[in-house]
């Protein structure tokens, strides 16, 4: 709204506060005792325009503080075996359905997932570790919202598919929305130890460094609708993590200002030992980077071998801090 309407309303207002209207005899006005004439009606229009206006203007020039994003904006990535092991772990009644039977959760379940998640409502994803694997059996799923490329540095993903990302990615794209299904795309840091195997890495800083230094999140983000940043293994360093998840957000947006960014968060990543109040700093400092998390509440096994045991009361500890800060 233009500032002249602003005060527009309250300029006529004192304009016709002398003024009578035709036919009638002039109103008297009475003010703190005093009566005030038809003449003073210009004395307050002078008095608006010179004294309330310019309150005005330096009211609407006073930035406003931003609105924090509400809750129906976050979203999440879950796997139906995490939220198996969050149920069997102790929880508070009703903790988990709060946070994520909502269509703005998407499950990754296969053909076979716990009985009581087929009431709840999350968007079903099938995920796939290799576009190979995806292209036989896309065509005989059924009851799916989308499909989950998740190329990684292990024996699942093809070390052609490793060193292409962003090819086989625009491939799975275009093979989902054939089927009219939505593609989301997780591609791991360690892509970096096959694309780059030679350059010298001590930990996963230098690993996210290198991530963004290929811009692989760029050159992957044009193919997805959503894109998850593999943080979790910064989890240790909120610096590391925060940074990795800004420079990462950033590519993907520049490239695809339509995809919904995701980061990633892990309740044991890599089988180091976090807390549920450093998960919670570092969601409460990357919210405003990211639409939603990727909670991973991993066990030792194939996918994830160094894990060792799962940590489900950690992401049990998070969820409570989030539910008491009205999430």
């Amino acid at each position: 709204m233009a500032l002249d309407e602003i005060a527009a309303p309250a300029l006529e207002r004192m304009a016709t506060l002398g003024r009578a209207r035709p036919g009638s005899r002039r109103p008297r006005i009475c003010f703190a005792k005093a009566e005030i004439s038809h003449r003073s009606s210009r004395a307050l229009q002078w008095i608006g325009r010179h004294i309330f206006l310019p309150i005005l203007l330096i009211l609407a020039a006073v930035p406003r503080r931003a609105a924090a994003l509400p809750r129906a904006q976050l979203r999440w990535i879950v796997a139906a075996g995490g939220i198996a092991r969050l149920k069997a772990a102790p929880h508070p009644p009703g903790l988990l359905r709060q946070a994520f039977d909502n269509e703005r959760t998407w499950l990754i379940a296969g053909a076979h997932m716990p009985g009581f998640l087929k009431l709840w409502r999350c968007r079903r994803v099938r995920g796939f570790r290799s576009y190979a694997v995806m292209s036989r059996r896309l065509g005989s799923l059924a009851n799916v919202w989308g499909v989950l490329y998740d190329p990684e540095s292990w024996p699942f993903t093809p070390m052609a598919e490793r060193l292409n990302v962003p090819h086989y990615a625009s491939l799975a794209a275009r093979l989902a929305h054939a089927r009219g299904m939505r593609l989301l795309v997780t591609p791991a840091t360690d892509l970096v130890h096959s694309i780059s195997p030679y350059q010298r890495r001590r930990n996963f800083g230098d690993a996210a460094r290198e991530f963004i230094r290929l811009k692989i999140a760029a050159q992957t983000a044009p193919a997805a609708d959503v894109y998850e940043i593999q943080s979790q293994g910064a989890e240790p360093d909120a610096r590391l993590f925060v940074w990795y998840v800004r420079q990462a957000a950033a590519q993907v947006r520049r490239a695809n200002p339509r995809a919904l960014v995701l980061a990633g968060l892990s309740t044991n990543p890599h089988g180091l030992r976090v807390t549920a109040k450093e998960i919670f700093k570092e969601f409460q400092a990357t919210r405003n980077l990211v639409q939603g998390y990727w909670l991973n509440v991993p066990g030792g096994g194939p996918g994830c071998p160094t894990c060792g045991r799962a940590q489900p009361q950690v992401a049990i500890e998070f969820l409570k801090m989030l539910r008491g800060q009205g999430w």
